[in-house]
């Protein structure tokens, strides 16, 4: 399994300009040698998670980007090749 997902994530970084572009802010692209998992993923600034009064507004900013990189994901993952 560690092979496809090194495989999905060189192919997704392939096109990592325009996937950024796509979200809107660039994205931390994390695959390192040794591990079984690739990672995408994006910093999320501003409050920590101990202020909980704020957990609610953290919560759907969270959402809201996650749909957002799916948007950006979507159209290159269609095009990932299966062998």
């Amino acid at each position: 399994m560690d092979a496809l997902n090194k495989k999905i994530f060189y192919s997704l970084r392939g096109h990592k300009e325009d996937i950024e572009q796509s979200f809107g802010e660039p994205l931390i692209w994390d695959c390192k040698e040794g591990r079984r998992s690739c990672r995408i993923g994006c910093k999320r600034e501003g409050e920590g998670l101990r202020n909980e009064e704020r957990w609610d507004d953290i919560q759907e900013r969270m959402i809201e980007k996650m749909i957002k990189l799916i948007q950006a994901l979507k159209l290159f993952l269609k095009k990932v090749p299966e062998k």
